[in-house]
C-alpha cells in the first residue's frame, strides 16, 4: 500500500542500510528520503523524508466559506484506535508505519515500538486522517496531541497532506518527545474540499539509532465543516417580462439552503418577484422559479449563497446574465401604410416598438379563429 508515495520518489530516493549502535552490524534495509524546507519540495533539510498514504486522492478543488458549523474529531487512544466525531466530519482509526510495532493502548495512549531509526525514515509514523461529510467542506483550524517516549529522548515532527502525500508540509518545527507526556498543538488554515481527505502524520527518530517506545495520546483535529461557495445560477426561457431561475448544480448536501440575488440588489421572493428580503430555500424547493416584473429589452444577472443548517452562510459564487425581450406587440404598435386589394392583396406596414429577430407576425382580413391562425 506504499508503493505509490515511494514509486512517486524516486528520483531522490537512497536505499541505505541501517545500523544499530555498531556501524559493524548489518541491520534491516530502510528506504530514506531528503527533507526540503517547502510544501511538498523539502530540500535544503539534512533528515530523510517520504510518507505513504492509504487515504483518498483530493476529488476537486472548490472555493469555500470562511465560517461554519464545529466540528471535531478525537482519538483518545487509552483503549482503541477509533476517533469519535462531533458535526459533519468523518474521521479513520489510527495507521501507522509498517517499520514500527503492533500498536497498544493503556493509560499513557497507543504506543509502537521499533522507532530506531536515526532519522526520518518513510516507514515510522502514526497517522491521522479526516475528510468532510458528504455535501460539506472542511477548514481545520486546530490540531493538538499529547507525546512522550519510554526509556529515552527522541526527537518527532508531524505532516499534513491533503492529495495523497504527492504534497505536504510541516506543521511547526522539529521537536523533542521526552519521558514526560507534552501537549503539541497548532493553529493551522487548512482548507478541504468536498471529497477531500486531509491526513496528519505524527513521525519520531533517535539520534542515538536506538529502539524507543513513542506514546500518543489525546489526539484531535478540529474546525468547521461549511457549505461550498454556489455555482452560478442557471438562467432560462427570457420573455419580454420574465426569465427562469434555477439553483445551479453542485456538491452541496441536500439541506443546504440558498438565496438567490440580482445585481442591482434586489432578492428573488417566493412567488418569483424582485424584493429587498432574502428568502432562503433549498434547491430542491427552488426547482425552477420564473421571475416576474421584469422590464423588456434588459439584461439581468443573478448569484446565490449557501448556508448551512446552523446558520454560516458562503460568500456569493458566480453570476449568471441573460437579456429579456423586446416588448410584445398590442393595439397600436403596428401602423399599415399601404395597401392594393385588386388580384393578390397587398399591404405594407411599419412596427412602432422593437421586437426580437425571427418575431411571426399574422395578418388576416377575416378575423382569427386562434391566436395563429386566420377564419
Amino acid at each position: 500500500m506504499l508503493h505509490q508515495l515511494l514509486n512517486c520518489n524516486k528520483a531522490t530516493a537512497l536505499v541505505t542500510r541501517s545500523t544499530g549502535k555498531n556501524s559493524a552490524t548489518p541491520h534491516k534495509t530502510r528506504k530514506k528520503y531528503r527533507k526540503n524546507s517547502g510544501a511538498g519540495n523539502l530540500s535544503g533539510r539534512s533528515k530523510v523524508f517520504a510518507l505513504p498514504l492509504l487515504m483518498l486522492v483530493l476529488l476537486s478543488s472548490t472555493s469555500i466559506a470562511v465560517l461554519g458549523q464545529a466540528v471535531s474529531s478525537s482519538w483518545t487512544l487509552t483503549s482503541n484506535g477509533n476517533a469519535s466525531v462531533s458535526g459533519n466530519i468523518t474521521a479513520t482509526t489510527i495507521a501507522k508505519g509498517s517499520d514500527v510495532g503492533n500498536l497498544t493502548y493503556g493509560a499513557q495512549g497507543t504506543v509502537a515500538k521499533d522507532w530506531n531509526s536515526n532519522e526520518i525514515n518513510a516507514e515510522d509514523y502514526y497517522m491521522f486522517s479526516v475528510s468532510p461529510a458528504a455535501g460539506y467542506a472542511l477548514s481545520i483550524n486546530s490540531i493538538s496531541f499529547s507525546r512522550r517516549v519510554s526509556g529515552s529522548t527522541m526527537s518527532g515532527a508531524v505532516y499534513y497532506s491533503t492529495d495523497n502525500f504527492a504534497t505536504y508540509t510541516q506543521l511547526g518545527t522539529d521537536f523533542n518527545v521526552t519521558t514526560t507526556h507534552t501537549a503539541w498543538s497548532n493553529t493551522p488554515s487548512i482548507s478541504v474540499p468536498a471529497g477531500g481527505t486531509l491526513s496528519i502524520a505524527i513521525l519520531g527518530w533517535s539520534a542515538s539509532n536506538s529502539n524507543r517506545n513513542y506514546h500518543i495520546k489525546s489526539m484531535v483535529i478540529s474546525g468547521n465543516a461549511l457549505a461550498q461557495v454556489p455555482n452560478a445560477p442557471v438562467l432560462s426561457s427570457a420573455t419580454s417580462s420574465s426569465m427562469n431561475v434555477a439553483i445551479g448544480a453542485d456538491n452541496n448536501a441536500s439541506a443546504i439552503e440558498y438565496v438567490i440575488k440580482e445585481s442591482g440588489g434586489q432578492f428573488v421572493q417566493a412567488d418569483g418577484s424582485l424584493g429587498a428580503s432574502e428568502i432562503w430555500k433549498t434547491a430542491a424547493a427552488w426547482g425552477t422559479k420564473t421571475i416576474s416584473g421584469l422590464t423588456s429589452s434588459t439584461g439581468y444577472s443573478f448569484s446565490s449563497k449557501a448556508r448551512s443548517s446552523a446558520g454560516f452562510e458562503t460568500d456569493y459564487g458566480a453570476s449568471a446574465s441573460l437579456s429579456t425581450l423586446p416588448p410584445d406587440l398590442s393595439a397600436g404598435d403596428i401602423v399599415i401604410i399601404a395597401f392594393g386589394p385588386t388580384t393578390t392583396d397587398k399591404f405594407a406596414f411599419v412596427l412602432l416598438k422593437d421586437i426580437a429577430a425571427g418575431t411571426v407576425i399574422n395578418f388576416t382580413d377575416n378575423g382569427f379563429a386562434s391566436a395563429t391562425t386566420g377564419r
